[in-house]
């Protein structure tokens, strides 16, 4: 679902942006990128740290013609 990620180590957190396909399951979408998050700083032997996960934006999806 995530069409673009920008991310930022500091001293005492991470804050990643995400932009999304699609607002329908944006929740889902945000838990799962902050656990990976945390993951990915467990395997590369970081401490744990607190993680922000910020919606930059979505898709939206026009089915209809627009005149």
């Amino acid at each position: 679902e995530v069409t673009s990620a920008a991310g930022r180590l500091g001293d005492e957190q991470v804050d990643v942006q995400i932009h999304v396909r699609s607002a329908r399951s944006v929740a889902e979408t945000l838990r799962d990128v902050h656990a990976r998050t945390s993951d990915a700083l467990s395997e590369h032997g970081l401490p744990s740290m607190p993680v922000n996960v910020t919606l930059t934006g979505y898709d939206r999806n026009t089915t209809r013609e627009l005149s």
